[in-house]
C-alpha cells in the first residue's frame, strides 16, 4: 500500500524532459533545431547554453560547431575550459537559459506546438545530478528548467500555470525518454478563466451529464441489474448511442490509432490481433468497429446501454457483446483476457474506479495489459481539439482529466496492478498498466 496522498494533492501525470526522445523530444535541450540568437546560428539551445560560459570567441566558437549537444556539454566541462569559465556565470545562467529556449519555441512551431500540449501539467527535467536545473526521482532539486519552460508556456499561450508538483514526491525514472511520468501533484494557483462549450462537433456532450440525467430518469423497475445501473443504462443511450467517430475527438488526431496499438504491442507479451480481449464501453462513436472488429471473436465488448450494446454488436459482428456494468462483469471468467480496455468511458459512464479495476483485474491473465483512458479533448466544430471536460457548470475544466487520471492510478496501485506507465494521446490520457 502507498502512502496516502495529502489532502492538499493528487496524483497525476507529470511531464519528465531529458534526451531528445520519446513524444516530448522537442522540449529537451539537446534536440537539434537550429536558431538565430544575435545573429549566429546555433544547434541547440545546448550549444548556446554552453558557449555562453565562456567570453572567448574562439572557445565559444568552438562549442558552437561541435556535432550534437551532448558534445558541446562535454567539451564546456573539460578542464581546461572549465578553468576559463566566466567569473558572473552564476548570476547570469538563469538569464541565459530563458534567451535560449524562448529563441528555440518562437522559431520552431513543432517546438511551440509541443509546448502548449503540455499544459497544464508541470514540467520536469529529472535529473539525479543537478539539483539546480532538475529534480530527482525522489523528488530534491530546483527544476529550474522546468520552471523556465512552465513560464515560457504561460507567455505564449496565454495560460498561467495552476499546479506544481508537490515537495518530495517521487517521480518514476524514465530511462532519458522524454514523457509522462506520475507524481503528486498541488493546485497552487487559480486556474486560467475556462472556456466556455458552446462549439462542439457533438451538441450531446453539453447535454445534462449522466448522474443528472439518472435522477431525471423516473425508472421504477430495478430490471436485471438493479434500479441504478438501469437507470444510467438509459442515460447512456440518450447521451450516446447516436454519437459517431467523425464527431470524436480521435478522429482528428493523426495517427491515434497506430499510437494506440503501438502501446500495446510495446507492453503485450502477446502479438496483439492474437491476444483475447475484453473492451468496456464500446457501443458509440463507432469505437466496435474502428478498434475492436480486428479481433474477431477473440473480442469481448461490453457495454450497458440497451441501444449501445445493439450498435457494438453491429460493428464488430464476430465478437461476444454482453450488456453488463463495468463494476459486475459477471459472465467473464476469471483471467481470460490478455487485455482489457476501457477509453474515454470511466469518466464519461460514472463507473465506480475501484468496482471497475477489481473486474479488470480479475478477468485478466497472469501479466495482462490494461489501458484505461480519461478523455482529455473535444472535437469542435471548426475541426480543432478542444481540450480539457466539461464540468457542471458547462465549462471546460482543463484539470479535471488529471484528477480523474490521478484517482484511477491510484486504485489501479491498491488493486494489484504494477508497472504503470502514462500516455498521452492528445485526445486522451492513457494509463497502461500490467497485472500483477
Amino acid at each position: 500500500m502507498l502512502d496516502p496522498v495529502p489532502a492538499a494533492g493528487f496524483t497525476g501525470p507529470v511531464v519528465v524532459v531529458y534526451d531528445p526522445l520519446g513524444d516530448y523530444a522537442a522540449l529537451s535541450n539537446f534536440a537539434e533545431m537550429p536558431m538565430t540568437i544575435d545573429e549566429e546560428r546555433w544547434s541547440s539551445v545546448e550549444h548556446y547554453f554552453q558557449a555562453a560560459k565562456f567570453t572567448e570567441a574562439a572557445r565559444r566558437e568552438e562549442i558552437r560547431q561541435t556535432k550534437g549537444g551532448a558534445a558541446a556539454k562535454a567539451l564546456a566541462w573539460r578542464e581546461d575550459f572549465t578553468n576559463a569559465v566566466r567569473a558572473d556565470w552564476d548570476e547570469v545562467r538563469v538569464a541565459v537559459m530563458s534567451k535560449a529556449l524562448n529563441a528555440k519555441f518562437r522559431q520552431w512551431p513543432v517546438a511551440r506546438e509541443t509546448l502548449g500540449s503540455t499544459w497544464p501539467m508541470p514540467i520536469v527535467e529529472l535529473s539525479n545530478q543537478d539539483g539546480f536545473w532538475g529534480r530527482s526521482v525522489q523528488g530534491a532539486g530546483l527544476n529550474t528548467l522546468g520552471n523556465l519552460l512552465c513560464d515560457i508556456r504561460a507567455e505564449l499561450f496565454d495560460a498561467p500555470d495552476g499546479l506544481d508538483i508537490l515537495a518530495g514526491s517521487t517521480i518514476g525514472p524514465t530511462g532519458g525518454v522524454s514523457r509522462l511520468g506520475i507524481g503528486t501533484l498541488v493546485c497552487s494557483r487559480d486556474q486560467a478563466a475556462p472556456r466556455a462549450t458552446a462549439d462542439f462537433a457533438y451538441p450531446g456532450f453539453v447535454e445534462l451529464g449522466i448522474p443528472e440525467l439518472m435522477a431525471a430518469d423516473d425508472l421504477s423497475e430495478g430490471g436485471l441489474l438493479g434500479a441504478g445501473f438501469e437507470r444510467r443504462a438509459r442515460a447512456l443511450d440518450r447521451k450516446y448511442a447516436q454519437y459517431a467517430w467523425f464527431e470524436d475527438a480521435r478522429s482528428a488526431v493523426p495517427g491515434w490509432l497506430d499510437r494506440l496499438f503501438g502501446v500495446l504491442s510495446r507492453r503485450s507479451y502477446r502479438a496483439t490481433m492474437d491476444m483475447d480481449i475484453i473492451a468496456v464501453g464500446t457501443g458509440s462513436g463507432s469505437e466496435a468497429q474502428m478498434l475492436w472488429s480486428t479481433f474477431g471473436a477473440r473480442a469481448t465488448l461490453v457495454d450497458l446501454g440497451h441501444a449501445l450494446v445493439k450498435n457494438a454488436a453491429a460493428q464488430a459482428p464476430l465478437a461476444k457483446v454482453l450488456r453488463l456494468p463495468a463494476e459486475r462483469l459477471a459472465s467473464v471468467s476469471n483471467e481470460s483476457a490478455d487485455g482489457y480496455f476501457s477509453l474515454r468511458t470511466f469518466d464519461s459512464a460514472n463507473f465506480g474506479i475501484r468496482e471497475s479495476l477489481d473486474e479488470a483485474r480479475r478477468v485478466l491473465k497472469p501479466a495482462g495489459i490494461a489501458m484505461i483512458s480519461v478523455s482529455n479533448a473535444y472535437l469542435g466544430s471548426n475541426g480543432r481539439l478542444i481540450h480539457g471536460q466539461i464540468g457542471a457548470d458547462r465549462k471546460i475544466d482543463r484539470v479535471a482529466p488529471l484528477r480523474m487520471l490521478g484517482a484511477i492510478v491510484d486504485a489501479a496501485r491498491e488493486t494489484g496492478f504494477i508497472d504503470l506507465e502514462v500516455v498521452n494521446l492528445e485526445s486522451e490520457i492513457c494509463l497502461v498498466a500490467t497485472r500483477g
